[in-house]
């Protein structure tokens, strides 16, 4: 796989990949912007402080490109939890309260949304049968983490479980992920 260079416009040459990382370490810090008082957010954010402080560091001396690597990684690994602290829950199953009509045919869009670019990657077709947890959670716009099952088309197949994240920014739908959720 070849590698493509680029410039990071100080004169310094950097790999697309390298680039890349160091766009959405940069893209996750504006989107963890707001701030919560109080609890396990405050100690997680001052981690993920430091964290960038070393990363920012660190481009200038694209030599270490391993301890980049790492430190995105963590990085992810931090943002993940400070996103679980502040994300609003839409729809759960398992609950009582009932789920509002036009909201579960929103999550329900949703699904077909993932769940069709999914099939644009899978030799095997699915069709989604129901949401089973819906979280949203603010980032210059918003990102929905879906929950759903799916089946594929035939007779006889087993249902699987999916997960799905999907951006809906300014004019602008996109799915950031969708993934096959492993039974145990």
């Amino acid at each position: 796989m070849a590698s493509r260079r680029g410039s990071t416009g100080d004169g310094v040459e950097v790999s697309k990949l390298e680039s890349k990382k160091i766009q959405r370490c940069k893209y996750l810090n504006k989107s963890t912007k707001k701030k919560r008082q109080g609890g396990k957010y405050m100690e997680t954010k001052k981690r993920i402080t430091k964290l960038r402080r070393l990363l920012d560091q660190l481009q200038e001396d694209f030599k270490e490109s391993k301890r980049v690597s790492k430190m995105c990684k963590q990085l992810d690994e931090l943002e993940l939890e400070a996103k679980d602290e502040i994300s609003t829950l839409i729809y759960d199953r398992g609950s009582t309260s009932d789920p509002i009509s036009g909201t579960m045919m929103d999550l329900k869009r949703a699904a077909f949304i993932a769940i069709g670019y999914f099939n644009k990657t899978c030799s095997v077709k699915y069709v989604v049968l129901e949401v089973m947890r819906a979280t949203k959670y603010m980032c210059s716009g918003h990102v929905l983490c879906l929950t759903f099952i799916a089946k594929p088309y035939g007779i006889g197949e087993e249902p699987q479980s999916f997960k799905a994240e999907i951006y809906y920014g300014t004019g602008v739908t996109e799915v950031n992920s969708v993934q096959m959720l492993v039974d145990t």
